[in-house]
């Protein structure tokens, strides 16, 4: 194909078949970037079912539209990029707490303090039963109000207890 010798400014037009061999790409994909708005055509005088395209406004079109599609792809990319460093900042970040003791297994720490909930619960419930006798017996509010202190107390002495068992078992 010749192109004649003159500016940029004055266009001419080409076949479907001349444009395309000169974009490198086939018609159908001149023909969707026309639907897309992307290129411009006009139909061909010479033959009803043929069009023509404007050279170099489409050459300029369509070097624009591929660099809006690599930049795209290139967003994208930095996009993901920029996930996975923050993941593995995440990951860093976690490693270096554990080793720190901020963080600890959830269900070794579960399966630790079960016997201690269970043991806890247990002395609560029993904890009524030695009282109702006691409160009983006992006659004043003020006497009755420290012996349910005293319980309390008690209940949570065996709690501190249950941890620091919990605790040395770990070791």
């Amino acid at each position: 194909m010749q192109f004649p010798i003159g500016t940029t400014q004055k266009d001419f037009y080409v076949s479907t078949t001349d444009l395309a061999g000169t974009l490198g790409v086939t018609a159908n994909e001149l023909s969707q970037l026309h639907r897309s708005s992307i290129l411009e055509r006009i139909p061909d005088p010479r033959n009803k079912k043929a069009v023509l395209y404007p050279v170099f406004d489409s050459i300029r079109k369509y070097c624009d539209y591929r660099r809006t599609k690599r930049l795209a792809v290139h967003e994208k990319f930095l996009a993901a990029k920029a996930g996975r460093e923050h993941a593995q900042q995440l990951a860093v970040e976690m490693t270096n707490r554990q080793r720190g003791g901020e963080l600890v297994d959830k269900a070794r720490l579960i399966q630790k303090l079960e016997p201690v909930v269970i043991a806890f619960r247990e002395s609560l419930l029993a904890r009524s039963n030695r009282l109702v006798g006691e409160l009983i017996r006992t006659k004043s509010r003020k006497e009755k109000v420290k012996r349910l202190h005293e319980a309390d107390v008690d209940a949570l002495h065996v709690l501190s207890d249950l941890f620091i068992r919990a605790g040395k078992s770990d070791s």
